[in-house]
């Protein structure tokens, strides 16, 4: 029986999806509904029912609740954060305290194999929320003694081209201006990682023993966000403007709360150091076909 936290994510639901499809047994933890709350969910638990999923109602914020989803489990797998989780939570009660917990129950629980996904530079003494927190989850997974594989995937396509870039040149141009705008040159290169490739290598690695102990980067192609909009405009055989704002300013080709959240990611990306990274030595060890940019942007395109 496989555990997957997470699976009404877009991420966690490839990963149970996959596992389903091969005839697994596979439980899911779900949050109570909350009419208070919007659900942002990829993946309903009515649909993961549908596919032969079992579900177990439960919170990582809950710690009384998360014990009696691992009673006959034997792996598991977390995809929980806090950055695509809708209603309570922060990266701290979730990403952290959250993994703590669901670390413990399953070494109480003698589970053979925790899988973890956290974030290319995680580091607990880093100054960056997210990657601070996700460091401080490895750690409290080591400390738990549960025997665990960590992957640690770089820049999602989906979330740090789609969305970012993608996402404004549509607004924009069903607004009759089609445009891009990058926070600072945009001339910082960035690792990227396309998210399903992601799910793969998670179930890869749950049918594979020797991989616990391990810490696993994936990374597939680099490249700055203006060699990305020179891409975009190549692949949809079309030009639109770029243009640049500083860092402090807000992005106006997009409104209301998506323009902060949009602004902050490429401010993020504008004061990053340089990351160069790619793994092909892990896609070949794992037998996967990793999805170039282009490949991901003719898709994004069509869509």
């Amino acid at each position: 029986m496989h555990l997957v936290v997470g699976a009404t994510g877009r991420l966690g639901g490839a990963v149970a999806t996959h596992l389903l499809a091969r005839g697994e047994r596979v439980r899911v933890l779900v949050r109570p509904r909350d009419p208070d709350r919007d659900q942002v969910r990829a993946l309903t638990p009515e649909r993961l029912l549908a596919l032969g999923a079992e579900l177990v109602e439960g919170d990582l914020t809950r710690p009384d609740t998360v014990a009696r989803a691992l009673e006959g489990v034997r792996r598991v797998l977390s995809t929980a954060s806090a950055t695509k989780r809708a209603g309570h939570g922060t990266l701290e009660t979730v990403d952290t305290k959250g993994t703590d917990t669901l670390a413990r129950a399953a070494r109480t629980a003698g589970v053979r194999q925790f899988v973890y996904v956290s974030a290319h530079l995680a580091d607990p003494d880093g100054t960056r929320p997210v990657l601070r927190e996700k460091g401080l989850a490895e750690r409290a997974i080591a400390a738990s003694g549960v025997p665990a594989t960590v992957l640690r995937p770089t820049k999602f396509m989906q979330d740090w081209i789609g969305a970012l870039l993608v996402r404004q040149l549509r607004e924009s141009d069903s607004a009759g201006a089609a445009r891009v705008q990058l926070v600072g040159s945009g001339d910082v290169p960035a690792s990227f990682v396309d998210e399903d490739d992601v799910a793969a290598l998670a179930v890869a690695v749950l049918a594979r023993d020797e991989t616990i102990g391990e810490t696993l980067t994936l990374a597939t192609e680099v490249d700055t966000y203006r060699g990305l909009v020179e891409r975009i405009q190549r692949l949809a055989g079309t030009t639109f403007a770029l243009e640049s704002v500083a860092v402090g300013e807000r992005v106006t080709t997009l409104e209301g709360p998506l323009a902060a959240t949009v602004t902050a990611l490429l401010t993020s990306v504008a004061t990053s150091p340089p990351d160069t990274v790619t793994t092909p030595d892990v896609a070949a060890r794992f037998g996967l076909r990793s999805t170039g940019i282009d490949a991901f942007l003719r898709r994004s395109l069509a869509g």
